[in-house]
């Protein structure tokens, strides 16, 4: 009983990072994209890169982190409906940044990403520390 606990809790949290993680690279790829393709200068690059980062940045820290510093086992951190509300609110914070990137006007997009990064961070903050800020882990 313990284990299988113990292996959706593991599994709870790999998904979450590959949404994370996942959302990340494809935002910074279109960035990159636009610029090799000339679409956008490179100040326009820089700044929208930084500002990306700078949104998600505390999220990926957290979670990678957690993985690099393999906290002890032992989890409590239930994954029914906690796990489907930090997936849904993960899909949500990273879908509406994806969306200001593909507008194709970055100087909109960095300012909106900035925006919506702190206006959505209540959504996602909560569902990251329940499942990584956690003492311990599978």
């Amino acid at each position: 009983m313990e284990q299988v606990k113990t292996e959706k809790i593991k599994n709870a949290r790999i998904i979450l990072l590959c949404i994370w993680l996942g959302f990340a690279l494809i935002n910074f790829g279109i960035i990159m994209f636009y610029y090799f393709k000339h679409w956008i200068e490179i100040d326009n690059f820089k700044a929208a890169m930084t500002q990306l980062n700078a949104s998600c940045a505390p999220y990926l820290g957290a979670m990678l982190f957690f993985f690099w510093g393999r906290a002890k086992k032992g989890d409590t951190v239930k994954t029914g409906l906690p796990f489907w509300l930090a997936i849904i609110g993960s899909v949500v914070w990273n879908g509406a940044i994806l969306s200001f990137i593909l507008l194709l006007n970055i100087e909109v997009a960095i300012d909106n990403i900035k925006n919506i990064g702190g206006l959505l961070s209540w959504l996602v903050a909560g569902a990251i520390g329940y499942y990584f800020a956690n003492n311990s882990s599978s």
